[in-house]
């Protein structure tokens, strides 16, 4: 039994050496993982009548090395409750506005989705607002 447990530990020992070696020769010949992507998504009101648009802005942003960048013309998906209601891009400052007519009364959740790329890792937002009868 104290055998094997030598063995199991050993085993995991050299598995876990090679990991890091194998992460460390991906770094030296540039195989980094993607950066991490940073977003802010802000509503300019929170309560709305039917009707009447909701909107916002959303900013995106990338590392590159020890500096945070905006991310032009990342491509952003708008969902309301799980709904896909719009797609947007990023300007060259990293900025996309939100626009979305409020057509049913209660709360809901807008979510904005950056899928992430082989440069950029992946990122979301959400925010809440309700939606009160009109006029």
């Amino acid at each position: 039994m104290r055998i094997r447990l030598i063995i199991i530990a050993v085993t995991a020992a050299v598995l876990a050496l090679g990991g890091i070696a194998s992460a460390k020769q991906d770094a030296a010949h540039g195989n980094k993982p993607p950066p991490v992507t940073k977003m802010k998504f802000k509503l300019d009101d929170h309560h709305v009548t039917l009707g009447t648009p909701v909107t916002g802005s959303v900013h995106v942003w990338s590392r590159d090395q020890h500096h945070w960048v905006a991310l032009p013309d990342a491509a952003l998906s708008l969902t309301v409750d799980g709904t896909e209601v719009a797609t947007l891009t990023t300007d060259a400052e990293g900025t996309a506005l939100v626009s979305y007519d409020a057509a049913a009364e209660g709360g809901h959740v807008m979510k904005v989705w950056f899928a992430g790329d082989d440069l950029h890792k992946r990122a979301m937002r959400a925010q809440g607002f309700e939606v009160a009868p009109g006029a």
